[in-house]
């Protein structure tokens, strides 16, 4: 149990039981450095990495790295808030970090708006990323009890993680129904901690699943990033912007498949713009396409550039490194790839020769009794399902005999 608030080196406390006695350890030492004096004893919080080493944070957002629980913590840097891309910066307070999925995680308060946020990290020092959306929100309805009764308290605050097998089972949080300064003696208020379920299993599945390259990813759900920063979108949600030449983002964990052919971004600039170089695996990996980005006119007036690419099968981390001239370059909003053009599917072609006789009529009749397991075609149900009822069947057998009798003009038919 840590005891800070007091500006002072917090007060670290130990029991082999939650109810107690509780004896003092110690007092949090930090070890002299550039970087020394910006650790003050509020807001602390403390985790076990799994490296075996402590880490610290307080609610001045510089972290502390220590082989003993008692210190000397050596600390890391400035504020990481201030170095994380469209991460508020002022009136944050009570972060609470763990490690799960394999990446560190915050999650930090902002008091004023009380609206809170969340962080991750590889190595939960550096390239701190700010995911989308907000960890929690007094206003929305994420507070729902099993009978469907929805809480909306006025303040929530000092989040905490309550973890079991390596993944977060609930959240911990501090809440009142009024303003604080609305809590007075005597009244029906008054703070309490609430204990909600959280199903961190699956959030940790997700930050490791594969990024499918075809569906759309928005650009602010970098991975990584060198120069860029997160900003306001006019078509909602945010973009990345400040682009200049040599600046870059990485998506880690994409699937290209087997057909990707092309790639498709929403850009805007209100220069002449630039390129997007698309990389495997890192900044200086295998080109596999580079899209030119022209003016739009303005900083906010969206369209779609896009250019082919080739050479990319399977996963990959995808780096995308921005060129061009001098000064700002352009915005990017989203990017997907696209596949290529499927081979048009010819009815009735058991073997895929492009034409439909009786061989392929013979082929339908082994497959049906079992004779073979498969039909020479990949797309076979596209092929054989000659009534389109998702089956290859007896009904389907009856149609190709009257189709190669001439009773039916063309495949595939369609009763009336």
């Amino acid at each position: 149990m840590v005891v800070s608030e007091t500006r002072r080196p917090a007060d670290i406390f130990v029991s082999n039981s939650l109810d107690g006695p509780w004896s003092k350890l110690g007092s949090m030492t930090i070890a002299s450095n550039e970087y020394s004096s910006l650790f003050t004893a509020s807001n602390v919080y403390i985790m076990l990495r799994p490296d075996g080493r402590y880490e610290a944070i307080g609610r001045d957002a510089v972290i502390g790295i220590s082989d003993n629980i008692l210190g000397p913590y050596t600390i890391q840097g400035t504020n990481i808030y201030a170095k994380t891309p469209g991460c508020p910066t002022v009136n944050m307070e009570d972060p609470v970090i763990w490690y799960s999925g394999g990446q560190y995680h915050i999650v930090v308060n902002k008091w004023d708006t009380r609206k809170a946020y969340h962080l991750t990290s590889k190595d939960g020092i550096s390239n701190w990323k700010l995911q989308s959306g907000y960890a929690y929100d007094p206003t929305s309805n994420f507070i729902r009890y099993t009978n469907g009764t929805v809480n909306h308290w006025n303040k929530l605050e000092r989040p905490n993680v309550y973890i079991e097998d390596g993944h977060v089972v609930a959240m911990t949080l501090a809440a009142i129904d009024v303003a604080k300064d609305k809590e007075l003696g005597n009244d029906r208020h008054g703070s309490k901690v609430i204990v909600v379920p959280f199903d961190g299993a699956s959030l940790d599945q997700a930050d490791t699943q594969p990024i499918s390259a075809f569906t759309q990813i928005e650009a602010e759900n970098f991975s990584d990033q060198s120069g860029i920063q997160a900003e306001a979108c006019s078509e909602g949600g945010e973009d990345i912007g400040y682009i200049e030449n040599g600046d870059y983002v990485v998506y880690n964990n994409v699937d290209f498949g087997t057909d990707a052919a092309g790639f498709q971004a929403r850009v805007a600039s209100s220069t002449n713009g630039g390129n997007i170089e698309i990389r495997l695996d890192s900044i200086t990996g295998t080109l596999i396409g580079t899209c030119p980005v022209t003016s739009t006119g303005d900083w906010q007036t969206w369209t779609d550039a896009k250019c082919s690419i080739s050479g990319v099968t399977g996963k990959h981390d995808l780096y995308l490194k921005f060129t061009g001239g001098s000064g700002y370059l352009f915005n990017l909003n989203w990017f997907k790839f696209t596949k290529k053009d499927a081979a048009p599917v010819l009815s009735g072609d058991m073997n895929g020769d492009n034409s439909v006789d009786a061989t392929d009529y013979a082929l339908m009749k082994m497959y049906l009794l079992g004779t073979i397991t498969e039909l020479p075609v990949q797309n076979a149900l596209a092929v054989g399902d000659l009534n389109s009822d998702s089956v290859i069947d007896a009904i389907d057998f009856a149609i190709f005999k009257k189709y190669l009798l001439g009773d039916i003009a063309s495949l595939p038919y369609s009763p009336q």
